[in-house]
C-alpha cells in the first residue's frame, strides 16, 4: 500500500509520455501537410500585405512568385522523402487519416508532377508576372488537397479534400478573366461540379445510414459482417438495407468518376478544357488524376472489396463506354486541347479496366500507365504553350499549326512524335508495354473479349494521333513553332522524351513501380 502512490504517478509519467510521443509520431508523419499548409498561408499573406506597396516597390509582384512556389514544392519533395513510414503505428487504424506504402508513394508522384507543371508554365508566368501570385496560390491549395486525399480515411475528410480541390478548380477555369470562353468553362464546370458534390453526399449519406459511421475501417468491418450467407432468411429489412447500400456506393463512386471524367460522366470535360486557359488545362490533366485514382482504388480495393461482385461489372461496362466515346469523339475533333480532352476520356476507360481487373496486376498496371500518360501529355502541352503567331501565343491552336515543324526544327519535332507514337499504343514504344499490362491484367481475370474489344477500339484511336503526326511531319509549314524556347521548356522536354525513350529501350525499368 506504501506504494501505490509511487505506482500511481508512475503510470501517470507512463500515459503522458505515451501521449506525447503519439503526438510527436503524428507530427513527424503528417509534417509534410503541416508544411504545406503553413506554407500556403505565409504566401497568401505576403502578396496580400505587399504586392500593393508601393514603398516597397511592389515586392511581390518584382519576386518571381514561381521560383518561391518552386522551393515549396522542393522541400515538400524533402520532407516526404526522410519521413519515416516507421511511426506509422503509432496512428489508430480509426484515425480520419493515414499513411501507409501506397500513399506515400502517390504524394510523391502528385509532388513531382506538380514540380514538372511550373517547369511547363514556366514561359506564361514570365510573360505574365501579375497573374503569377494567384496561380501559384491557387494551384498550391489545389496540391495541399490531392496530397491531404492520398491519405484520407474517412468519408467527412474526402469530401472536404475534394470540395477544397473543386473550389480551386473552379477559379483557375474561370482565370483569364476577360475570356468569354474561360468563364464559360468556369461557369459550366462549376454547376456540373456541384451536382457531382450533391451525388457524393447523397451517397455518402445512404452509407452512413446504414452503418452508421463514416470511417473506412468500420464501414469494411460492417460490409464485410454483411455477408451474403449470413441472410438465408431474406427479409424486406435486409432487401432495403442491401439496396440502399449499393445505392449510395453508385452514387459515390459516379461522383469520383465524374472527377475523373469518365464516360458518360464525362459531359463537362472537353469544354473546360478548350474554355480554360492552356496553363490551367495542363494543371487539370497531369496533376489530380493520380491522387483520385488513388482514393478511388482505395474504396474499391479496401473499404468495398467484399462487394466487388456487385460493381466489378460496373467498371467494365464503363471502360468499354469511355474508350469508345474517347475515341470516336477525338475522330472529329481539329483543335488541340479538345482533341486531348477526348482522349484524356479515353485513356481513363483503360485506367478503369484496369480497377476492374481487380488483382495485383491491374494495380501495377494502373500505376504504369497514369505515369506513362504523365510524360506524354507533358510533351503535347509544352508544343501547345509555345506555339506562336508574329510572336503572340496562340490559346487553342489546331493540330494544322504543327505543319513543318520538322523541317524548321528536327529536334522538337521527333520530340513531339514520340510521345503521340506512345499515347497511340504503337510498338515498341512505351505506350505499347503500359497497354499491354492493362490488356495482361484483364486476361488474367478472364476478361477475354473485352480485352479484344478494346484492343480493335484502340487500333480505330492510333487514326487521330498519327494523323496529327503526319501534319507535322509531311506538310508544308502554315505557321509558326516558336522557335526560341525558354530553357526551362527545353530541360523539361528533354527530360520527358529521355525518360520515355529510356522506359521504351529497357522496359525492365517498370519494376521500380511495381507496388
Amino acid at each position: 500500500m506504501e506504494n501505490l502512490p509511487v505506482l500511481c504517478i508512475a503510470l501517470m509519467t507512463l500515459q503522458n509520455l505515451d501521449l506525447q510521443l503519439l503526438e510527436y509520431d503524428i507530427i513527424n508523419t503528417f509534417s509534410l501537410e503541416i508544411f504545406l499548409g503553413w506554407a500556403t498561408l505565409f504566401l497568401l499573406v505576403w502578396i496580400l500585405i505587399l504586392q500593393n506597396r508601393k514603398d516597397l516597390g511592389y515586392l511581390a509582384l518584382n519576386t518571381n512568385v514561381k521560383w518561391v512556389t518552386v522551393l515549396v514544392i522542393l522541400l515538400a519533395l524533402f520532407i516526404c522523402y526522410f519521413s519515416s513510414l516507421a511511426n506509422f503505428t503509432w496512428l489508430p487504424m480509426r484515425a480520419a487519416l493515414i499513411l501507409d506504402a501506397f500513399s506515400f508513394n502517390t504524394r510523391v508522384i502528385t509532388l513531382v508532377t506538380s514540380l514538372l507543371y511550373f517547369l511547363i508554365v514556366s514561359s506564361f508566368i514570365k510573360e505574365n508576372p501579375s497573374s503569377a501570385n494567384e496561380l501559384c496560390s491557387l494551384i498550391l491549395l489545389s496540391i495541399i488537397s490531392l496530397v491531404i486525399l492520398t491519405c484520407v480515411n474517412d468519408f467527412l475528410c474526402l469530401f472536404m479534400c475534394i470540395e477544397l480541390q473543386s473550389l480551386s478548380f473552379y477559379v483557375l477555369a474561370c482565370f483569364r478573366k476577360k475570356s468569354d470562353f474561360s468563364i464559360e468553362a468556369g461557369v459550366k464546370y462549376f454547376i456540373t461540379g456541384a451536382i457531382a458534390s450533391c451525388m457524393m453526399l447523397f451517397g455518402i449519406s445512404l452509407i452512413y445510414g446504414i452503418t452508421g459511421t463514416l470511417n473506412f475501417v468500420e464501414i469494411k468491418q460492417i460490409v464485410l459482417s454483411m455477408s451474403v450467407s449470413k441472410l438465408t432468411d431474406i427479409t424486406a429489412h435486409n432487401t432495403a438495407t442491401y439496396v440502399s447500400l449499393h445505392l449510395g456506393i453508385l452514387f459515390l463512386m459516379s461522383a469520383l468518376f465524374f472527377k475523373l471524367g469518365v464516360a458518360p460522366l464525362h459531359f463537362w470535360l472537353p469544354d473546360v478544357y478548350e474554355g480554360s486557359p492552356t496553363y490551367v488545362t495542363a494543371f487539370f490533366a497531369l496533376v489530380p488524376k493520380v491522387a483520385l485514382l488513388v482514393i478511388v482504388t482505395r474504396l474499391l480495393f479496401d473499404v468495398f472489396e467484399p462487394l466487388q461482385i456487385i460493381w466489378q461489372p460496373i467498371l467494365l461496362q464503363l471502360s468499354i463506354i469511355s474508350v469508345f466515346v474517347g475515341t470516336i469523339g477525338a475522330i472529329y475533333q481539329r483543335r488541340i486541347k479538345r482533341l486531348l480532352a477526348y482522349s484524356t476520356i479515353g485513356h481513363n476507360g483503360f485506367l478503369v479496366l484496369a480497377l476492374a481487373s481487380v488483382n495485383q496486376e491491374g494495380l501495377n498496371a494502373l500505376i504504369v500507365y497514369i505515369t506513362i500518360y504523365i510524360l506524354t501529355s507533358a510533351c503535347i502541352f509544352l508544343f501547345v504553350l509555345n506555339v506562336r503567331e508574329r510572336g503572340v501565343s496562340v490559346e487553342n491552336p489546331t493540330f494544322y499549326e504543327a505543319r513543318g515543324i520538322i523541317k524548321t526544327n528536327p529536334l522538337l519535332g521527333l520530340c513531339l512524335a514520340l510521345p503521340l507514337f506512345s499515347l497511340a499504343g504503337i510498338p515498341p514504344f512505351v505506350g505499347f508495354i503500359a497497354k499491354y499490362q492493362m490488356f495482361l491484367a484483364a486476361v488474367h481475370s478472364g476478361y477475354v473479349l473485352t480485352s479484344i474489344v478494346l484492343v480493335v477500339v484502340s487500333v480505330i484511336a492510333c487514326y487521330y494521333y498519327i494523323r496529327f503526326t503526319k501534319v507535322h511531319f509531311f506538310e508544308s509549314s502554315h505557321l509558326i513553332w516558336n522557335k526560341t524556347i525558354s530553357r526551362e521548356t527545353s530541360i523539361c522536354f528533354s527530360v520527358c522524351c529521355c525518360l520515355l525513350f529510356l522506359l521504351s529501350l529497357l522496359p525492365r525499368f517498370f519494376s521500380v513501380f511495381v507496388l
